[in-house]
């Protein structure tokens, strides 16, 4: 059987097989790669931002730079990302 250019299956058979692997939201980790846990950013708020990064279809390397972001923002500020004034985040 011969195959075509526009033929949407691959040698396997399986059709769409370009499509991106789709992991699952990622959750609080204890250490990995400079994500040290903060005790002002954690809990529902870190995961909350996690899986809205995830449905945002972040990579993996950019959803990890932004939650470290925002944890370093946090630890900075000493309280929640929630609870930010503009004072501590301009002076």
């Amino acid at each position: 059987m011969a195959t075509s250019h526009n033929d949407s299956r691959n040698n396997n058979g399986n059709r769409n097989a370009r499509r991106p692997k789709i992991e699952p939201a990622r959750t609080a980790p204890d250490t990995e790669r400079g994500l040290t846990h903060s005790r002002h950013f954690n809990g529902p708020l870190y995961e909350r931002m996690s899986q809205d990064l995830h449905l945002a279809g972040m990579t993996k390397r950019t959803h990890e730079g932004y939650l470290r972001a925002v944890r370093q923002l946090a630890d900075y500020c000493k309280c929640s990302p929630d609870q930010f004034t503009e004072d501590q985040l301009i002076g």
